[in-house]
């Protein structure tokens, strides 16, 4: 799953704009409805996108295990309650396309991931919120992604981008205003951000508007409901 908006997701709508420059300008991208289940400790339990997607969050001192009727990914804690590591299974396929695979984490002392084994991702990061990804060197320039990233002043309660959380070190602290995008192979893309939140600070709608040079605007929307649960 990796970082699920988000690097995928972008992709693959910037490989939709490209195709289908010939529309007129302000295009809608039907976006996505998601329910979200909360324990006590604001930790995902379950979440559902649109109305047939559901993955499975389950915890433990020693392992988050994340499930959907793909793939399981198992993440191992170290003495700090981060993931040093994850095993993922291909289970749609049983193993048929993608086989069982390890990756790896780093953090920096603070506790905010340096480095993404699952895309081969470093990171940094400017006043607890993170300023870029780019792909490790040993991927080719003509593929390698880049990622940058500016802020609102509102807060960040959940991890809404990859849909994990603290375990895979410490979220943003705020949420997020743009992104530009970079490929090798790919014209920029910018995403601009903008949020309804609830009494609680918890995002209730966010609109996300891609541009690109020469390329029509688009637009989608995301809404989210909560359901915080007493267990």
């Amino acid at each position: 799953m990796g970082e699920k908006l988000n690097f995928t997701i972008l992709f693959l709508i910037f490989t939709m704009m490209f195709f289908q420059s010939c529309k007129k300008e302000d295009e809608y991208v039907p976006g996505i409805n998601y329910t979200i289940y909360l324990d006590k400790q604001n930790r995902i339990i379950k979440r559902i996108e649109g109305s047939t997607s559901t993955t499975l969050y389950q915890y433990t001192d020693n392992t988050v295990m994340i499930s959907d009727i793909n793939y399981s990914h198992t993440y191992f804690l170290n003495d700090l309650s981060l993931a040093d590591s994850c095993f993922t299974e291909d289970l749609s396929y049983l193993g048929g396309w993608d086989k069982p695979r390890m990756t790896y984490f780093k953090y920096y002392t603070d506790g905010y991931m340096e480095y993404n084994g699952e895309g081969s991702f470093w990171y940094k990061y400017a006043d607890g919120n993170r300023t870029e990804a780019i792909q490790d060197s040993s991927i080719s320039r003509y593929n390698r992604r880049e990622y940058y990233y500016t802020y609102t002043s509102m807060p960040n309660i959940i991890d809404l981008e990859a849909f994990r959380g603290s375990f895979l070190g410490k979220i943003n602290r705020n949420l997020i205003s743009k992104i530009i995008y970079n490929s090798g192979t790919l014209m920029n893309l910018t995403v601009d951000f903008s949020y309804i939140l609830d009494s609680k600070n918890y995002v209730k709608k966010r609109t996300e508007i891609f541009t690109a040079i020469g390329m029509p605007t688009w637009k989608s929307i995301r809404n989210y409901e909560y359901i915080f649960l007493d267990n």
